[in-house]
Formats: structure tokens, sequence, C-alpha cells
């Protein structure tokens, strides 16, 4: 099991939390420098890329899908695809957006899942 160090604010004057990795639905790019990690309840916050937090999860054998240039997405949380808006439906509710360039790679990838 693992954790992502996070923060509850973008300032981090909260302090450090470790939240599961299994337990995140998305990460979205916040700024060039700081990431928001979205659990089913939650959002945190920490410092990185969306890019690095891309070869990072896939280095550890986590199922993350980078939806679009800002939006890494969990795929065990992803219950539906609206092809025609360019949602993905989460588990929890939540909702967001992938990039017609992914949609091709998205749907196999899902296909292969069972979505």
């Amino acid at each position: 099991m693992h954790f992502l160090a996070v923060t509850l604010d973008a300032e981090g004057k909260s302090g450090i939390i470790n939240v599961k990795v299994s337990d995140v639905t998305h990460l979205e790019s916040d700024s060039p420098t700081m990431v928001a990690v979205h659990t089913s309840d939650r959002k945190y916050f920490v410092m990185g890329s969306i890019k690095y937090f891309t070869g990072v999860l896939e280095a550890s054998g986590y199922e993350f899908f980078l939806s679009d240039k800002g939006t890494l997405v969990n795929l065990n949380y992803v219950i539906r695809v609206d092809t025609g808006l360019m949602i993905l439906h989460l588990s929890n509710g939540k909702k967001t957006y992938y990039s017609r360039n992914k949609k091709d790679q998205l749907l196999s990838t899902l296909s292969l899942r069972g979505i």
C-alpha cells in the first residue's frame, strides 16, 4: 500500500497528512508546480506536476490515465464514458473531461477493463 504526502490547503499551513493512492480518484494540475489530489470526499494539494505523477504512479503499478494535459484519472473509479460530451463519470459521482486526442486510447484502455 502506497501513500501520497499531501496538505489540506495549497499553502501547506495545515501540515502534511498521508492519503492512500488507492483512494485517489483523480489529480488535476492546479498550477505548474501544484497538483490537486481528489478523493471521494476531499481535495488535497501536493507540490509537483501532472507529468511527474503520471510517471511515478505508472512506475508504481497504479492504473491512472492522462485524460487531458492537466488531469490524471484513476481508472478504478471510472464507471461510464460520455463520448458525446467527452466526460468521464466516476463512481463517487464526480465528473471530469477528457481530450479528443485521448479518446481512442482511453476507450481502448477502458474496454480492456470491461467498461
